[in-house]
């Protein structure tokens, strides 16, 4: 007699969070500002009893790209009255893509700010209620560049604030009190902790090129992506793996495995994990998650580990209109897909834990962002012969 488990799983109806549409970027002809955003429009982090929620909008006041937030309770329902813009070091700056994580005592969300000849990360440490501190947490100056902007990360672990921006990773207490800063080897997409080590996906290489003459295109130039080990927390040491992709990273952690997924100029969304502790690839070569056609390329992954397994979400194409993705990667390597519904261009997804066997994804859609929760369950062992 053998016991047969199976896992149920369940797509929650979708979650109006708020009527707006978040800013999508500058456009091309814009110049002074020649860039363009890259990371999911509003990602999300819950502290057990809620959720807090960032994005970029379009100040009603200012009349600039801010950065606004809101709280969520646990069925992912707006908390009246929570809402709010975050300030800005100056007036002049835009902020734009935040990123969101759990703090002790509250949230911290990271802004990048940008002006034509300067640009800088800036993190705000809020209160359960999302009210900012009255000076930010952290002011970092970086690189202005043209091109894709990359983020400001914010991540915290066992006491330890990391925000990592285009040019330096720090590392800072609790209080503010800057640890130690070190040069950044490239631009991440994403970060996460494992094994007590920061890791961070990117870009190290030149956009994807396509040269064209004389009647003739030459097929896109791939890019590759690096992770960033840093097991000497001095000095950070890059761990070269590069995998053909012309799009961001996604990366979660387990603790000590890190999920890497990447698209590919072929269709196909992938995977590869690493192990930290023991320095190796757990898989060979990379894996698959979704193939698709040239026309509905995969594209801005994100994922999320809840104790049990990976989820991991992304935007692709039904019937010539944008959608979701979505797949559960378990801990031993096992892929089962999770169909999102689509009632016509969801974008921008992104992905955080919800509780055990509980996720949240939280996206764009012509509605307005919106969210929607993916449920795992187990039935009974049942007995079979």
């Amino acid at each position: 007699m053998s016991l047969l488990l199976a896992i149920v799983l369940a797509v929650g109806p979708e979650i109006a969070v708020a009527p707006v549409r978040p800013f999508a970027g500058y456009p091309a002809t814009d110049q002074s500002r020649a860039i363009y955003l890259v990371q999911p429009a509003m990602p999300a982090a819950g502290d057990g009893a809620g959720f807090a929620i960032a994005w970029t909008s379009i100040s009603e006041t200012a009349l600039r790209p801010r950065t606004l937030v809101a709280r969520l309770d646990s069925l992912g329902q707006p908390v009246f009255g929570t809402a709010r813009e975050l300030p800005v070091t100056q007036p002049y700056y835009d902020a734009v893509i935040p990123s969101v994580a759990v703090a002790p005592n509250g949230y911290f969300v990271a802004q990048t700010e940008s002006a034509p000849l300067s640009q800088r990360v800036v993190v705000w440490h809020l209160d359960p209620t999302l009210k900012p501190d009255p000076q930010p947490f952290a002011v970092i100056g970086t690189e202005r560049i043209t091109g894709a902007m990359p983020a400001g990360l914010v991540r915290v672990d066992r006491g330890r604030v990391f925000v990592v921006t285009s040019s330096t990773i720090n590392e800072y207490a609790l209080d503010g009190t800057l640890v130690h800063a070190t040069p950044a080897h490239f631009p991440a997409d994403d970060a996460v902790v494992a094994a007590g080590t920061l890791i961070t996906a990117g870009d190290d290489s030149q956009p994807v090129r396509q040269f064209c003459g004389f009647g003739f295109c030459s097929s896109p130039s791939p890019e590759y992506f690096d992770l960033l080990v840093s097991y000497d927390e001095f000095f950070p040491a890059p761990l070269r793996m590069p995998f053909y992709s012309a799009d961001r990273a996604g990366i979660a952690t387990d603790g000590t495995t890190v999920l890497y997924v990447f698209s590919s100029s072929y269709g196909l969304m992938r995977f590869l994990r690493y192990d930290v502790a023991g320095r190796g690839p757990i898989d060979p070569a990379p894996r698959i998650l979704g193939a698709y056609t040239s026309l509905d390329r995969p594209a801005k992954p994100a994922a999320a580990f809840d104790g049990t397994r990976y989820v991991v979400i992304w935007q692709t194409a039904v019937n010539g209109h944008a959608a979701l993705a979505a797949a559960a990667v378990e801990r031993d390597g096992t892929v089962a897909a999770i169909a999102i519904p689509s009632s016509g261009d969801e974008t921008l997804p992104a992905v955080t834990v919800a509780g055990a066997n509980r996720f949240l994804i939280t996206y764009q859609s012509p509605r307005g962002i919106a969210g929607r929760f993916i449920t795992f369950g187990s039935r009974r062992p049942a007995a079979g012969r």
